[in-house]
């Protein structure tokens, strides 16, 4: 199992931090698809924008400013701020 630490702006002049878990032969694609996954069903919608926010007729919002996961293709808002570091890993 692998650890990642993974820090996202949210707008304001703090940073959310998730430590997700995956598996050894998961990369900090699938980690960060899981944290979405996990924000999503906590009900966090702040988090997140929507597709007429980022459409390229009036958009809010840069491309550097997102990312896109999780199992419903939600978008993550993270403002230009994200870190994703491996704060451990075990031989399981």
């Amino acid at each position: 199992m692998k650890n990642f630490k993974i820090t996202f702006g949210n707008g304001t002049v703090w940073v959310n931090e998730e430590v997700v878990t995956v598996e050894n032969f998961e990369n900090e694609q699938t980690a960060i698809d899981k944290m979405i996954d996990k924000l999503e069903e906590e009900g966090e919608e702040g988090c997140f924008l929507t597709w007429e926010q980022i459409s390229e007729e009036g958009g809010d919002y840069n491309e550097d400013e997102y990312i896109i996961g999780g199992n419903h293709g939600r978008i993550l808002y993270h403002g230009g701020i994200l870190n994703i570091e491996l704060i451990s890993e075990n031989e399981e």
